[in-house]
């Protein structure tokens, strides 16, 4: 039986949105088959451990994995993350681009992983709300979000229930204008989004590909990046190769799963990427 190790807070395509592993109830991921194409199928999912969290990031997808995740590359190969991140050399391997593929096939699109995110970097939550501080207070806020302003600052105020009905409404007008209000730089024209938030950052490049905008990913330099930075472009890329942009290990630890599956020729999007199992 095929298997990788992964992180917990990974987060893994499915037909109802990027859910991280934590949260992904049931196990049913979008795979790659032997064809090149999306198929929906179950994953078993299995605590192993902990490990040191490792960045993996390109023009076209970034998230945290394990140090053993080991990513397919365009020609085929694959890489070892942690082996990447000692030799230095991200910029000299390439990855398949997912996104666009993968947001043609969201279905019934849950909030599950948005709302995990979102808890990520509230400022204050309960099981009904939360509270998230804007990068800038100039962007409009979505409907039924409040937003309050203490000494120059804005907060939002978002209600889960508010949450679950925009995303089941029309998720990809809801994750753009959210995205804006939360994360929007307007001098720079760019979202500036906490690398541990990484999940917002995917829900809102898939939104922009299922409208039609292209986007690419930067990062603070190739060797660490705190934030996500994500700009749009006029180029809307449906696949090709794209090279890895920045990799790098924080000293933190987070739990371990193994993702488990049947046949060996499914590989699995893991944060926009392609894992390989063994």
């Amino acid at each position: 039986m095929p298997s990788v190790e992964v992180l917990a807070a990974s987060c893994v395509a499915t037909r109802s949105g990027w859910q991280p592993l934590v949260a992904l109830v049931p196990p049913n991921l979008l795979v790659l088959d032997r064809f090149g194409t999306l198929v929906d199928v179950p994953i078993e999912v299995q605590q192993v451990g902990v490990d040191t969290i490792t960045f993996l990031g390109s023009r076209a997808a970034f998230g945290p994995f394990a140090p053993e995740t080991r990513v397919l590359e365009s020609d085929g190969g694959t890489c070892r993350l942690g082996a990447l991140v000692d030799a230095g050399d991200v910029r000299d391997h390439n990855y398949e681009a997912t996104i666009s593929g993968v947001a043609r096939e969201f279905r019934n699109v849950s909030d599950y992983g948005l709302w995990h995110g979102l808890r990520w970097l509230a400022c204050a939550s309960t099981e009904e709300e939360l509270v998230v501080r804007c990068v800038e207070s100039s962007a409009p806020v979505p409907r039924r979000v409040r937003s309050v302003d203490r000494a120059g600052i804005r907060y939002l105020v978002i209600p889960r229930a508010t949450l679950a009905d925009s995303v089941r409404a029309d998720w990809c007008s809801f994750v753009l204008e959210l995205g804006r209000a939360l994360f929007m730089r307007e001098h720079d024209d760019r979202l500036e989004i906490p690398a541990m938030a990484f999940v917002l950052g995917l829900w809102y490049v898939s939104a922009l590909s299922a409208t039609g905008t292209g986007f690419r990913f930067a990062y603070d330099t190739i060797q660490h990046s705190s934030y996500l930075f994500v700009h749009h472009t006029a180029d809307v890329a449906a696949g090709g190769a794209v090279p890895g942009s920045t990799a790098f290990r924080r000293p933190l630890t987070e739990k371990v799963v193994r993702l488990n599956w049947t046949d060996p020729s499914w590989n699995p999007l893991v944060n926009g990427f392609i894992v390989v199992g063994s």
